[in-house]
């Protein structure tokens, strides 16, 4: 459920479960599966098997909407924003990620970006370093990942700047990124 967005999940939830009938988006993202799954004679490559699995939630994401969504409109934004935070999560390490990329990727302008994000209380750069942050505190925690470095961490999770990373913990979580490691590893 954490692809789809809370006001889809909670409107999925609240349905008794009713035989539906097969609507154009749930046909399209059967006949996908049932391609993809015919086609493999041999091992599809990693970027293609991502695109066809990117394609296949965002179909049965569309068939959902068509079938439970009374506020479609919401619905719509709610999907575009999940799309946006999948891609983001999957970029994090880039730290050329930016506004103009994601728009670019997503094929919309930097203006609806803004506007998807406008309601989440946050702004989509600020969204985007949250996000950031937040994988770096759970690599931290990882005892396996004890061995590497809090810089070689950071920059794995797209700062550039260990300083700036640093004073951004921090601020975030109310101590330096080392005293949380050793309180995580038990040091």
């Amino acid at each position: 459920m954490h692809l789809l967005s809370r006001h889809l999940a909670s409107q999925i939830q609240s349905r008794a479960p009713i035989p539906l009938p097969i609507r154009s988006a749930a046909k399209m993202c059967l006949e996908l599966a049932r391609s993809a799954l015919e086609q493999q004679v041999e091992p599809m490559n990693a970027s293609v098997a991502d695109a066809v699995g990117e394609s296949l939630v965002e179909l049965a994401k569309l068939a959902i909407i068509e079938q439970l969504c009374e506020r479609r409109v919401e619905s719509v934004r709610e999907t575009v924003r999940a799309r946006i935070q999948a891609f983001i999560q999957r970029n994090l390490v880039d730290p050329d990620l930016t506004i103009e990329r994601i728009a670019e990727r997503m094929q919309c302008t930097k203006r609806y970006l803004h506007k998807v994000f406008s309601d989440e209380g946050q702004t989509l750069n600020q969204y985007i370093w949250a996000q950031r942050l937040e994988r770096c505190r759970t690599e931290l925690g990882r005892a396996e990942l004890a061995g590497k470095s809090i810089t070689e961490i950071a920059f794995s999770c797209g700062f550039s700047n260990a300083a700036h990373f640093s004073r951004s913990f921090r601020a975030r979580f109310g101590q330096p990124p080392r005293a949380y490691r050793r309180a995580m590893q038990g040091g």
